[in-house]
């Protein structure tokens, strides 16, 4: 990674002479060391590779480091890039970087995407990690802009961590949403943590 910030064209020189087993990994760890000094020449370098899996890790790693230093700027130019498997990483990468700083700002774009599969995708990830930081305010924010599928998908990662710290808060939350599909899909692994951990409660 040192080597890559300070010469990152030299690591990317470096890189081609190793086999092809050991490249795995190492584009997206030399692009993002480059984007986090200069993520314009990062992301010019990393359209001209030829179009495979190092170029795809490249970009990721390009969009995740310009995210945490200026996430509008890497979504604007994400949002350039061909509808594919460089626009998924992209997108991806700087809206997982963004959701470590504003996971709500993350999420709200995410809405956004008119793309179904690619929406469906991004908001997948970016709720799993948010349930894993704040499933609290996470059910909050699906309450109020998801419907459907995706609220459900979304309240299901938030009970389910909830479940973990605090089950009576989890099952209160539960009944509170009133909500049939997500009670049958959350009860489950509500009642197998609770009842674990005070079983009477549980049954109660």
């Amino acid at each position: 990674n040192s080597f890559a910030q300070q010469n990152p064209q030299a690591a990317l020189a470096a890189l081609q002479h190793l086999p092809f087993g050991q490249q795995f990994g190492a584009y997206n760890s030399i692009f993002t060391a480059w984007a986090r000094n200069d993520p314009i020449a990062a992301k010019a370098a990393a359209l001209k590779l030829p179009p495979s899996d190092a170029r795809d890790q490249a970009i990721q790693g390009v969009a995740g480091a310009w995210a945490m230093q200026d996430p509008s700027s890497a979504l604007a130019w994400a949002n350039t890039l061909p509808l594919g498997p460089q626009k998924k990483s992209a997108l991806s990468s700087a809206l997982l970087a963004l959701g470590q700083i504003d996971a709500a700002s993350a999420a709200n774009y995410t809405t956004q995407l008119t793309n179904g599969s690619l929406r469906d995708f991004l908001l997948g990830n970016i709720t799993s990690n948010w349930a894993e930081e704040d499933p609290t305010s996470l059910l909050a924010w699906a309450n109020q802009n998801l419907t459907g599928n995706e609220f459900d998908t979304a309240a299901k990662e938030a009970i389910a961590q909830m479940s973990n710290s605090d089950p009576a808060d989890a099952a209160t939350a539960l009944a509170q949403l009133n909500d049939p599909n997500l009670t049958n899909t959350a009860i489950p692994t509500l009642a197998l943590k609770w009842g674990g951990e005070d079983p009477q409660s549980a049954l109660a």
